[in-house]
């Protein structure tokens, strides 16, 4: 018999881990682990209220759908946890369809407007969502966006011949140039808790070192996504999946990856590279190096885990697909809820505010 419990309480939270755990070890996937989300919870949390819909069988955990209540707009929505992380890749946690089921009619039973970025388009979750019975409403999929990932069920040479002969050729170029500078060097580093500090350092420097720092989106620009990169990647090192990768060039860190080694694959968190070297295009060496790295211990496959670049067509990509559900229940919260978020809409469109009187 399923049951299903709503969990507003940080400590109830907390006391899912060992149960949350196991249902993530499934997935294969770093960002369902219960750590991700609590370290979000504590970096992000007071901007929302938290709301699990847990489903039980004989009392065991059998789905989770990792929610929260999001009030920073006029109509609260209900996101998942790690929104404001703004990851492309989300879902919920499941054993079985039945229990995936029974934790959806429970989301859409909540009455709020949905907002859940990063679901598979082809993905169960969402299926289980638009199927239910409990969809009485409008429902928008929006947002169609490409991860990509590179399968690495072979060995370097051959990863090498996917690629087309310019880009290899382009590599070398850049490799060259590059010497020209000073001695390149390909650090993999796998951090202690006391020498995190020093790389994570060096990591944050070099992510703010381009657009983002400008843009005010860095690590270092946004004190609560520092607070939890910091308190994350610790945990990271406890649980032996933290990997920083570094290009030196002349005895300088020119790029950095931030990356977790889980599940027989390389997951990419963040990438940054020191603009004043962007002419020997650093970001594309690292990823070559990095992959190459990847490939020799025999891990099955390289993460992107960001929307799709250009430059990411360089390697024998694969792609899968997300997208945002947006979902109006039949009630005034509904009408308001799809009012607000077509004006914010039309405005980003249209690039200016709009102020109604």
């Amino acid at each position: 018999m399923l049951s299903l419990e709503v969990v507003t309480d940080v400590l109830k939270f907390r006391a899912l881990k060992s149960e949350w755990n196991s249902l993530a070890a499934t997935f294969g996937n770093p960002l369902y682990l219960h750590e991700w989300f609590d370290h979000c919870l504590t970096a992000f949390g007071e901007e929302a209220d938290l709301k699990l819909l847990v489903a039980r069988r004989d009392g065991v955990v059998r789905a989770i759908a990792p929610l929260i209540i999001d009030r920073s707009e006029s109509v609260p929505h209900l996101r998942f946890l790690t929104h404001p992380l703004n990851e492309l890749m989300n879902g919920f946690l499941y054993a079985d369809d039945a229990s995936l089921t029974t934790v959806c009619a429970g989301v859409l039973r909540s009455g709020f407007p949905l907002s859940l970025r990063g679901l598979g388009v082809d993905s169960k979750d969402l299926q289980a969502l638009c199927k239910s019975s409990w969809m009485k409403g409008l429902v928008l999929r929006r947002m169609k966006i490409a991860v990509a990932s590179v399968r690495l069920h072979t060995d370097w040479k051959s990863i090498e011949t996917q690629m087309s002969s310019a880009y290899r050729s382009e590599i070398r170029r850049k490799r060259s140039a590059a010497e020209r500078e000073g001695p390149i060097k390909f650090d993999v580093v796998s951090p202690t808790e006391e020498n995190l500090d020093y790389y994570l350092s060096e990591a944050f420097r070099l992510e703010a070192s381009g657009w983002k720092g400008r843009a005010g989106t860095a690590i270092l620009s946004v004190p609560k996504k520092k607070r939890f990169w910091r308190e994350f990647s610790l945990t990271a090192v406890r649980l032996g999946l933290l990997r920083l990768f570094f290009l030196q060039i002349g005895g300088i860190n020119v790029a950095v990856t931030v990356a977790a080694e889980y599940a027989h694959r390389l997951w990419e968190y963040k990438i940054g590279y020191d603009e004043r070297f962007a002419r020997y295009a650093p970001g594309i060496l690292l990823t070559q190096e990095t992959l190459r790295y990847a490939t020799e211990q025999r891990l099955d496959a390289f993460e992107f885990l960001g929307q799709l670049e250009p430059w990411q067509q360089r390697w024998p990509i694969e792609l899968r697909f997300r997208c945002t559900l947006r979902f109006y229940p039949v009630s005034i919260d509904g009408g308001l809820a799809l009012g607000g978020d077509s004006a914010a809409f039309l405005s980003r469109l249209l690039h200016f505010p709009l102020h109604f009187h």
